[in-house]
């Protein structure tokens, strides 16, 4: 087996997953059949459906088309197990993996909390990376990043 000198950096961009978007219109419609079937006035209907879709449209702008200011639009993962991040506020900066990262076959859940002390959430469903450096990352974090007793 190779040691992590030897494993070459991971650079990782993600694109925006649809895996996420139809995660987030499912949470939204059965918040929104929630609401509907709910025994509330129907002016509180309307502020709720109104504030969900607000909240929909600023998910969608910032969150899964990965262009609000707290997305991680570039992480790099060095050989020597050294993590940069680049928000989309601004230049890269070193960050630490922090334990509760979360990797399953179908997310890879990254947190990182910066030098300044600033976190980020990094969230890579299987569609927002190419399929072999997700496979990538997930058999590295096995190997080098999270303990099997830290992923809850």
């Amino acid at each position: 087996m190779s040691s992590r000198k030897s494993s070459p950096p991971l650079r990782i961009e993600p694109r925006p997953s649809r895996r996420y978007l139809w995660l987030v219109v499912a949470m939204h419609l059965v918040t929104l059949v929630a609401v509907l079937l709910a025994s509330w006035p129907p002016w509180l209907k309307v502020l709720l459906l109104l504030l969900l879709g607000l909240y929909f449209l600023y998910l969608y702008h910032t969150v899964l088309m990965l262009r609000g200011p707290r997305q991680v639009r570039l992480a790099v993962w060095s050989a020597d197990s050294l993590w940069r991040i680049q928000p989309g506020r601004g230049g890269m900066e070193n960050a630490r993996l922090l334990d509760d990262s979360l990797c399953l076959p179908w997310l890879v859940l990254l947190r990182f909390r910066t030098q300044s002390g600033h976190r980020y959430n990094l969230p890579l469903f299987r569609d927002s990376l190419p399929e072999e450096l997700h496979r990538r990352l997930r058999s590295r974090l096995r190997v080098e990043a999270i303990r099997p007793d830290s992923a809850h």
